[in-house]
């Protein structure tokens, strides 16, 4: 396992002050990410009615973490990304992961799983579906600790 920059000015830099604070938050946030990677049930390509998007799924047995990416071919901001996920419990909350926090996503239950929005969608978004408390309280505090350490390098910078 490893990482490949293939950008050499996010490691080379004269001073060595955006290597010290990229490269920590970078593994921040592949830490946070880390039980669905370890989780051994692989990656699923979701089935979405939008070429503008692509949608991928890991699975424990607590929860689902989608990632919803944008494709190259998108046109423009999207005002809305509706996504169904016919993987998750039926009961289970859907959570959006950003770098300043946890955020609860609406979601209904409809035919072929649970549907979640997010208003305002990035380029990548990640979200978690569950009904576990122990997932949610691990997202909360993670997602948590990576801002406060975000906010400690900026102000620093």
């Amino acid at each position: 396992r490893g990482l490949i920059f293939q950008r050499p000015d996010l490691i080379v830099t004269r001073d060595r002050t955006r290597e010290r604070f990229e490269i920590p938050r970078l593994q921040r946030e592949i830490a946070i990410l880390e039980p669905w990677i370890a989780g051994g049930h692989g990656c699923e390509k979701l089935p979405f009615s939008s070429r503008d998007w692509n949608c991928f799924a890991l699975t424990t047995p607590r929860s689902r973490l989608v990632v919803a990416i944008q494709s190259d071919a998108a046109d423009g901001a999207r005002q809305s990304l509706r996504l169904v996920d016919p993987g998750s419990s039926p009961t289970a909350d859907a959570y959006l992961l950003r770098e300043d926090g946890l955020s609860t996503l609406r979601r209904h239950r409809v035919a072929g799983g649970v549907r979640a929005e997010i208003v305002a969608p990035e380029p990548i978004n990640i979200m978690v579906f569950t009904e576990d408390p122990l997932t949610v309280n691990y997202l909360g505090r993670s997602t948590a600790e990576s801002a406060r350490f975000t906010a400690t390098s900026q102000g620093r910078r």
